[in-house]
């Protein structure tokens, strides 16, 4: 359980860092095309029952994408092209209020290509089809280096900090990204 425990921290530590060390601009991977928030959504429509989804919902909001997936449904009868706009329509409302829960802004569907490597190998994980252990070697090697070349950085600058205003502004950059890194890794493992 400890040793659970841990690895459980890490991977926190290590998708925080990930994130913010190496400043790898990334979505959720719950607003892309094959993430599990539509694969639920397409396993919905193909059954014919909302149910699959509405774990993404939260309960305030599970009227609002029962009636959508209601209006899809009736709507797909119409033609192929009403299916389509039709299941675009649910997509759409299903990623929104769910990325909404999260706090974050609904920007469209995005294609898979925008997840790194690393978050669909944790899900393959989740599921049996991946090794969580050489996910965590991985961040680990991440939390690492990155936290190594912010405080390169910070070394170099600290150097000729007082120089002049330019050299000192480059410092104070160089310094807070180390420090908000550090802090945040604190507070992730802390939670």
């Amino acid at each position: 359980m400890e040793n659970l425990r841990k690895k459980t921290s890490i991977i926190v530590l290590a998708a925080t860092v990930v994130l913010m060390t190496l400043q790898y601009t990334v979505s959720a991977h719950c607003n892309t095309e094959n993430g599990p928030v539509l694969l639920d959504a397409k396993l919905a429509l193909k059954n014919n029952d909302v149910t699959p989804v509405l774990k993404w919902i939260p309960e305030n909001k599970e009227k609002e994408i029962i009636k959508a997936f209601s209006e899809t449904v009736k709507v797909s009868e119409l033609s192929p092209e009403a299916k389509d706009l039709a299941t675009k329509y649910f997509f759409n409302a299903v990623v929104r209020i769910h990325l909404e829960s999260e706090g974050k802004n609904f920007t469209g569907i995005k294609p898979d290509n925008v997840v790194p490597p690393i978050i669909k190998n944790a899900d393959n994980a989740i599921s049996g089809k991946g090794d969580i252990d050489k996910i965590i070697s991985s961040l680990q090697t991440d939390i690492r280096n990155g936290i190594k070349n912010k405080y390169d950085a910070v070394r170099k600058a600290y150097k000729t900090k007082d120089s002049n205003v330019k050299n000192g502004r480059e410092y104070v950059k160089a310094y807070v990204s180390y420090i908000h890194c550090i802090l945040n890794i604190y507070k992730a493992v802390k939670k």
